[in-house]
């Protein structure tokens, strides 16, 4: 218990100073993070001079390579994570901090090999997800009596308005059969390999593998749509394990990956869309041109499309200080000096509430969730 307050009073201690700096003042102070890291730095190997040297106990060294190996993963994850824009970088630095931090017994209901602070990463995610879409669907419900107060029913049958109904349901359709054949492949991958990843079905492992592709699934769809080889080898792989699961016998499990993968897309899809609603209507500011700021995050709404092109990108991209100055440099002769700019969002204190939540509960709120459903049922 001494061992692990060394661990869990540093946490504390770094996650309440950081949660505080970033709800009062929009930053995570790096001098508190560096701190930690120090403490980690100095923590570890005491423990493995005190092992090794002292009490000559080898296997306790293997217990705190695990806890390395788990740490460096979640480094490089973070990076990933501040790359493609979900994490700030200072978030991303106490997200690793925190995996260094915690234990592995505190991951014993949730046991992942090698990277168990992927519990601790859904731990973060899931509140921030609902926190967000619990909004969202506030904002877009007192949007729709407006809407539909404003609304004129005979619009819906003219012929722009059916034509666009009939280009967006092929649309539709075409994605929904391109991510069901994503998920009869994975379907088919898993099954192949014992059951690894618990396969497609409620309940299991599969639970953090929607959460990646809830994540993923933009990133994904970008790719693919960008690289019509890989494009025609996921369709031609889809249609191989199709054909492969009705010969086999299978046809049950093609039908309920189908099903799956059509709510699962539809979830996504409406969830998404009225995250994207809500983030452009409320956590957007207007910022004029010359307060404009490297590290800042630009919107496309309202966005010049001959200055879009110029930045790069297509909005929601942060700013560096080469593009805040081709901004200024485009906009010193025009007549619109504002811009809008995505307003910032204090994560520490979800990030530090998912290391709270994973040390108190030893597992996640996914898990924690099926759990009291299968209860109620």
């Amino acid at each position: 218990m001494i061992l692990k307050l060394f661990f869990l009073i540093p946490l504390f201690v770094i996650g309440t100073i950081c949660s505080w700096t970033d709800i009062k003042y929009g930053k995570i102070k790096n001098k508190w993070v560096g701190l930690g890291f120090v403490w980690v730095l100095v923590l570890y190997l005491s423990l493995f001079v005190y092992n090794y040297f002292f009490i000559h106990q080898p296997e306790n060294v293997g217990y705190l390579k695990d806890m390395v190996i788990n740490g460096i993963i979640s480094l490089g994850l973070g990076y990933v994570l501040w790359n493609f824009k979900f994490m700030a970088a200072g978030d991303a630095k106490l997200f690793a901090l925190y995996s260094f931090l915690i234990p592995p017994e505190f991951y014993a209901k949730s046991y992942y090999l090698y990277f168990p602070s992927f519990v601790l990463l859904v731990n973060i995610f899931i509140p921030i997800f609902l926190f967000l879409t619990v909004k969202a669907i506030g904002f877009a419900a007192s949007r729709i009596f407006v809407w539909l107060k404003e609304v004129k029913p005979e619009r819906f049958f003219e012929r722009v308005n059916i034509l666009k109904f009939w280009q967006l349901t092929f649309k539709l359709l075409k994605m929904y059969i391109f991510f069901s054949l994503v998920f009869i492949v994975l379907q088919v991958v898993m099954n192949r390999s014992g059951g690894l990843l618990g396969g497609l079905s409620p309940g299991g492992n599969s639970t953090y593998l929607f959460l990646f592709l809830f994540f993923a699934y933009r990133l994904f769809f970008r790719l693919v749509s960008k690289n019509k080889f890989i494009s025609f080898g996921v369709v031609l792989a889809g249609i191989g394990c199709s054909a492969y699961l009705l010969l086999s016998g299978q046809s049950a499990v093609l039908l309920n990956t189908v099903k799956l993968s059509i709510i699962f897309m539809t979830a996504i899809g409406v969830i998404s869309r009225l995250l994207d609603y809500y983030i452009e209507h409320r956590e957007v500011r207007k910022v004029d041109v010359q307060d404009l700021k490297e590290g800042m995050f630009l919107s496309a709404k309202g966005l010049d499309e001959e200055l879009r092109k110029k930045i790069g990108g297509s909005g929601k991209s942060e700013l560096n200080l080469e593009q805040v100055e081709l901004i200024r440099d485009f906009l010193k002769d025009k007549p619109a000096k504002e811009l809008n700019i995505y307003k910032t969002f204090a994560m520490a204190p979800f990030v530090f509430l998912g290391a709270l939540i994973t040390v108190l509960t030893s597992s996640s709120i996914i898990a924690l969730g099926i759990s009291a459903f299968q209860s109620l049922f």
